[in-house]
C-alpha cells in the first residue's frame, strides 16, 4: 500500500484565531531575538502506510504534535474519526483539512495508546473511520488530551519566519506546528524544494535550522532521514497559504474565545498582509470579466 493524499486545502473562515493578533499577549519575540536553529524531539513516528490508513495524514500530524505536549503516545485513528464526525463529513469521503483536525482535538481530544482495547485495535480500515465504533468511555478518556484552542500562524513576517518565531516563543510549552503540502517528492528525499505536482499531505513541523523547516512525515522511519525532511523557505511559504500552519496554543486567561475571534478579525482586516490566494481570486475574477466582455467564454 502506498502513501496517498489525505489533506484538503484550507477554506477561508473568518472565525479562525490568528496568532499574530496576540503578539503582545504572548510576548512573541522579534525574528532577530531567536536562535538560528531549534527543534523538538517527537515521541513517535507514525506509519500510516504500514497501518493501512491511507488518508489519515492529518490525524497523524495532529497526534504527533499533541503527544509532545502531553508527553504520551496517542492513538491517531480516533482523531480521524472524531474529525469526520465533528465536521459532519461523510466518513467514507477523502481526507481532512487542518481546521477539521484542530476542531476535533479541541472538542474530542485523543486517547492514549495504552487505553485502547484489543477490539478497537482490530477494527478494519473502514471501521476506524467511523466515530460510532469508539465507545463512550473511550471518548471520555480522550478528552483528557483535548486542546483548549488552536491558532493559525500568521504574523508580521512571511509564513516561514512567522512559524520560526512561534515555535521558539512556545518552546517551554512544547508546542509543534502542523503544516500541509502537495507532496510530489520521492519519500527517500530529505531536502524538499520546489512545488512538484502531488497530493495533499499533512506534516508535523518540529523545528528549523537557518532557511529550512524540519518536518516529520507519517510513513515510518525509513524515509527521508529517520522519517524527517527539511523544507525550504519558498516551498513552505507557497503551501502555507493553501493549507495553513496551525499550532495548539492556549488563550491568555483574560480572553474568551469571542473576544479572541474579534481581535483576530481586526488583525485580519488591518493587516500588514494581503494573502496570495486573494490575489489569485482577484486575478481570476478580472480574467473572467474580460472574457465575458469580449464574448470569449
Amino acid at each position: 500500500m502506498e502513501l496517498k493524499g489525505g489533506l484538503k486545502k484550507l477554506e477561508i473562515d473568518n472565525r479562525d484565531l490568528i496568532l499574530g493578533a496576540f503578539a503582545e499577549e504572548f510576548n512573541l519575540p522579534d525574528l532577530s531575538e531567536i536562535p538560528e536553529s531549534y527543534s523538538l524531539t517527537t515521541l513517535s513516528i507514525k506509519d500510516q502506510v504500514r497501518d493501512g490508513n491511507t488518508d489519515f495524514c492529518g490525524s497523524c500530524a495532529g497526534t504527533v504534535a499533541k503527544e509532545v505536549q502531553e508527553n504520551a503516545i496517542l492513538y491517531y485513528p480516533y482523531l480521524f474519526a472524531a474529525a469526520k464526525f465533528e465536521s459532519g463529513d461523510d466518513p467514507d469521503t477523502w481526507g481532512l483539512s487542518l481546521r477539521d483536525v484542530g476542531q476535533a482535538i479541541r472538542k474530542w481530544g485523543i486517547p492514549r495508546q495504552g487505553e485502547i482495547p484489543p477490539e478497537i485495535l482490530e477494527l478494519s480500515f473502514d471501521q476506524r473511520r467511523r466515530f460510532d465504533n469508539y465507545p463512550d468511555w473511550l471518548r471520555i478518556l480522550a478528552k483528557n488530551q483535548a486542546a483548549k484552542n488552536f491558532f493559525f500562524v500568521k504574523g508580521k513576517y512571511d509564513s516561514f519566519d512567522d512559524f520560526k518565531v512561534a515555535l521558539w516563543a512556545f518552546r517551554d510549552a512544547r508546542r509543534l506546528g502542523i503544516f500541509g503540502v502537495l507532496y510530489g517528492w520521492p519519500l527517500y528525499q530529505y531536502e524538499l524544494t520546489g512545488t512538484p505536482e502531488g497530493f495533499g499531505h499533512a506534516l508535523t513541523a518540529i523545528g528549523y535550522e537557518k532557511d529550512w523547516i524540519i518536518v516529520q512525515n507519517s510513513a515510518g522511519e525509513n524515509i527521508g532521514m529517520g522519517g524527517k525532511h527539511k523544507i525550504g523557505r519558498e516551498t513552505f511559504n507557497h503551501y502555507a497559504d493553501q493549507f495553513g500552519v496551525m499550532m495548539f496554543v492556549d488563550l491568555p486567561d483574560h480572553l474568551d474565545r469571542e473576544e479572541a475571534s474579534r481581535m483576530s478579525e481586526e488583525f485580519r482586516k488591518g493587516k500588514k498582509f494581503f494573502e496570495p490566494r486573494h490575489y489569485q481570486t482577484l486575478w481570476e475574477t478580472i480574467i473572467g470579466l474580460v472574457k465575458r466582455w469580449f464574448g470569449l467564454s
